[in-house]
């Protein structure tokens, strides 16, 4: 059976996007193949599994996946309840649940719709090593990364050069070579991706806003001080777990670089859960929490379910508001 993973490929404007379908990637064959996840509805090639992470979606219309593909749900963020108004992805859903969703708002949305769903955190923390191959560090630097959706403020800039004391390089997150055919651009942007992690493990520290610059540099092992002008963000609630989130005014007061503090228990649990799960799943073929039977995962599965049942009738009038 053929082994599928995900990337965005309309927008080209992030390229997060390519580094969870990355992540996905280790856990997957050596030919394992990447779709655009906004044509999942139309992919025609030979059946196979598919680890489904990451945002969805930009184009609403293209859910469900195709018939002949099997996914797994996991580090799923859901964009917009949209995605549920229809009784077909609901159905779907339901069909190849419990969802492991990224962040607590994306279940709680599951959940209202009456979809078994489970909070996973994001498959970006269980980022493999196997790709790297990292050169030798050079004491002192510090690197800035941002995207050209997210930049740093130059008052921002301006403050950390001051507080660091320390030489400052920049990247960003921006993907390359956008215009040429998707196969290409994948090729491309996960070699970039590589290096831009190999540079990373060669820094005494990375200052980001990007949630999936931060959250493979945890998972490398990397000091990550994380900054950004909505610490609220219900997307970001995998990384207060971890690591302090700086508001911008925040930073702006320090004078000195924070301390880089991480809760590496709650860490190790993730990736656990993440690795376990997802091994099993391509071991399997099958949801591994709806095919439970260890005492631990049977209770959860329970509980789950459970939860979904209670909370599915809001779901009516949710989708009757949303439709209005």
């Amino acid at each position: 059976m053929n082994h599928y993973y995900l990337a965005e490929g309309t927008k080209r404007n992030n390229l997060g996007d390519i580094i969870q379908g990355m992540s996905a990637r280790a856990f997957l064959n050596d030919n394992a193949i990447c779709i655009d996840r906004e044509k999942i509805d139309v992919f025609q090639g030979e059946a196979g599994i598919l680890i489904a992470n990451g945002w969805f979606m930009h184009n609403y219309s293209a859910f469900p996946p195709a018939k002949n593909l099997i996914p797994f749900y996991i580090s799923f963020h859901l964009a917009s309840i949209k995605l549920l108004l229809k009784k077909e992805n609901r159905i779907h859903f339901r069909q190849y649940g419990p969802i492991g969703c990224r962040d607590r708002k994306t279940q709680l949305l599951f959940l209202l719709n009456g979809i078994p769903a489970f909070y996973s955190g994001c498959l970006t923390l269980a980022f493999n090593k196997k790709f790297l191959s990292p050169k030798q560090s050079k004491a002192g630097k510090i690197i800035l990364v941002d995207n050209v959706d997210h930049q740093f403020p130059e008052d921002i800039i301006k403050h950390i050069k001051n507080i660091s004391g320390k030489e400052l390089l920049f990247f960003n997150h921006d993907p390359i070579e956008i215009s040429t055919n998707y196969d290409t651009y994948l090729e491309l942007n996960e070699a970039f991706i590589n290096k831009l992690m190999e540079e990373y493990l060669c820094a005494d520290l990375v200052i980001t806003n990007k949630l999936h610059c931060a959250l493979p540099c945890l998972s490398l092992g990397i000091k990550v001080i994380f900054i950004h002008p909505n610490p609220n963000d219900s997307r970001l609630n995998i990384v207060n777990k971890l690591i302090p989130i700086y508001a911008y005014s925040h930073i702006l007061k320090l004078n000195e670089i924070p301390t880089f503090k991480i809760n590496q228990k709650k860490l190790e649990q993730i990736q656990h859960k993440l690795e376990r799960l997802t091994k099993s799943f391509v071991e399997n073929n099958i949801n591994p929490i709806k095919n439970a039977n260890r005492t631990r995962d049977l209770f959860e599965k329970f509980t789950i379910y459970i939860i979904a049942f209670l909370f599915g009738p809001f779901g009516y009038f949710i989708r009757k508001y949303k439709s209005n």
